[in-house]
């Protein structure tokens, strides 16, 4: 009940919205709403099939998005940091990271996770349940309360903004065809 009447209050202060329906897979989901915040969803599967099958191109790619959302060096320490956690899950990595939603974040120091945060659904149901935020590894994890490949429709994510005089909601959606995939669907 509180928790409601939080969101409610904190959805009336000002919101940084987007809301673009495009495809956003691997690009800045506050794109130009926040000047010291850049949120990148990270395909795991499909990062970790390219660097195993053509480390060649995963630089490149890696490259790519860099210069494209103008991302500090700090993604290239993201990913091998992300890389050298897998083999503590063994083969089943996979299935570990297949309710979570994994994310590359720069300006950690202005966001806040642990007094609110939300992942609603199309039906307005809150489905995150807890989260994680790893600034020095620019990692922010949220676990879901169903898989990846379950999820229908569009995502919205919230949570407060720590630098605003007053706090505020930062919000994105998360089209439906931008979530990871598990390798099975």
């Amino acid at each position: 009940m509180i928790k409601r009447a939080l969101l409610g209050l904190f959805l009336m202060t000002s919101m940084i919205a987007c809301s673009d329906a495009s495809d956003k897979r691997h690009t800045d989901l506050l794109k130009g709403e926040h000047p010291k915040v850049k949120i990148l969803l990270v395909d795991e599967n499909y990062f970790f099939d390219l660097r195993w099958s053509d480390e060649e191109k995963f630089e490149e790619k890696l490259a790519e998005i860099k210069a494209r959302e103008g991302l500090a060096d700090d993604i290239d320490f993201f990913f091998r940091q992300f890389f050298a956690r897998i083999p503590f899950y063994g083969e089943t990595w996979r299935e570990f990271f297949a309710d979570r939603l994994v994310f590359y974040v720069e300006g950690s120091r202005h966001i806040a996770l642990l007094g609110f945060s939300a992942v609603i659904d199309e039906q307005g149901r809150k489905i995150d349940t807890g989260h994680q935020l790893l600034p020095s590894n620019h990692t922010l994890e949220i676990r879901l309360s169903q898989k990846k490949s379950e999820i229908e429709g569009d995502l919205r994510v919230m949570f407060l903004e720590t630098t605003a005089e007053y706090p505020r909601v930062l919000e994105f959606t998360i089209p439906h065809s931008a979530l990871p995939r598990h390798v099975s669907d």
